[in-house]
């Protein structure tokens, strides 16, 4: 991953027509500035009604260019109801915790953290890290505790294998959903030891940092695998994982947007596979950035972009459909995958950026 000197600024902008004129709304750094909290990589939030709880990562003394960067995580709460459009609305009145930096006694080069909500003072963050005396990522469980608006309390745990201890392998770009019901996350991760990168599920319980079982490989055919597969993690109204990934690579081919559901079934509550991959986009493109959206449990959302090549400075964009009929559920206890189509349109982008591509709705 290259470094990039940025700071992350909280922007909330809706743009006004009246006549030929417009103009946006206040933008406010949520970091401070030119210090030990520039920004280097993915914020996340969550939003509890108006209050916005941020957690990114950014570097602990120097800038994001220096050759000793050592990103640290970072949590802050922002007013999402404070006043942009008022001209007189300061830094003050919408930043409401400054950040603060999340214990890192036990990790170095903090990356990618996705933030949940527990509770109105619990916040659950889950990010990957090198241990210290390691030199491959992991996964790291954040608990953090507020209150009056201030950081109360925080604990970071590795994410860790109750008999064997630490999980094998090269462990990036985690993906979770909390459930209150047997006080577990839901977790989809990549495994990229091998330069390639294999896509994984996993029950880890919020408290202990502990797995659950056995985690299950999801890009079991070699197709399905990708450079970069970026999965990313919904649950459903049955409390079904559902689970999508890009199966890209570095050469400059098409590529594909995987699916996958994860189900967990009595006696023992024990997570299984119900619908296998399943290559859900496709059609010559290079799909990459992959996301998912449950409208309910009959109607998912699947979201990607176009990428360009390797290299490339960017051109016209590609939105693509992938509808799949039948109700994931349903069809799931009946041991069948969603049968897929894919359509593609034009979509302008801009230099530089991949254009997001559409959904597809899983019926």
């Amino acid at each position: 991953m290259t470094g990039f000197r940025s700071r992350f600024l909280l922007v909330v902008a809706a743009t006004v027509f009246l006549a030929t004129a417009a103009w946006a709304e206040g933008i406010f750094p949520v970091n401070d500035p030119g210090a030990g909290n520039w920004v280097f990589d993915q914020p996340s939030v969550v939003a509890n009604g108006s209050l916005l709880h941020v957690a990114f990562v950014g570097n602990d003394v120097t800038g994001a260019d220096n050759a000793s960067l050592n990103t640290r995580l970072y949590y802050a709460a922002v007013n999402g109801g404070a006043d942009f459009t008022n001209k007189a609305t300061t830094r003050s009145q919408v930043l409401i915790t400054p950040p603060v930096a999340i214990d890192n006694a036990l990790f170095n080069n903090a990356r990618h953290p996705q933030i949940a909500l527990r509770s109105a003072t619990e916040l659950t963050i889950l990010f990957q890290a090198i241990p210290v005396g390691d030199n491959t990522y992991k996964l790291f469980l954040a608990q953090v505790t507020i209150g009056n608006n201030a950081v109360t309390s925080q604990q970071v745990k590795e994410v860790l294998n109750p008999v064997s201890g630490r999980i094998p392998g090269n462990l990036i770009d985690p993906s979770f959903a909390l459930l209150a019901s047997d006080n577990s996350l839901r977790v989809a991760y990549t495994d990229n030891l091998t330069g390639y990168g294999n896509v994984y599920y996993a029950r880890v319980g919020w408290d202990t940092a502990f797995l659950a079982g056995s985690s299950i490989l999801l890009s079991s055919q070699p197709s399905s695998q990708g450079v970069r597969p970026l999965p990313r993690l919904r649950l459903d109204g049955y409390n079904n994982s559902n689970i999508i990934w890009a199966a890209n690579n570095s050469t400059g081919g098409p590529t594909g947007i995987y699916y996958a559901m994860v189900q967990t079934v009595p006696p023992g509550a024990v997570d299984n596979i119900a619908i296998g991959a399943t290559q859900v986009l496709s059609g010559g493109y290079r799909w990459g950035f992959p996301n998912v959206f449950l409208a309910s449990a009959s109607n998912v959302w699947i979201l990607a972009a176009d990428e360009p090549p390797t290299g490339s400075p960017g051109s016209d964009g590609s939105v693509g459909q992938a509808p799949l009929r039948g109700r994931p559920a349903k069809m799931a206890s009946r041991g069948r995958s969603p049968p897929s189509r894919a359509s593609v349109a034009s979509r302008r982008a801009s230099p530089g950026r991949p254009s997001a591509a559409a959904a597809s709705p899983i019926r």
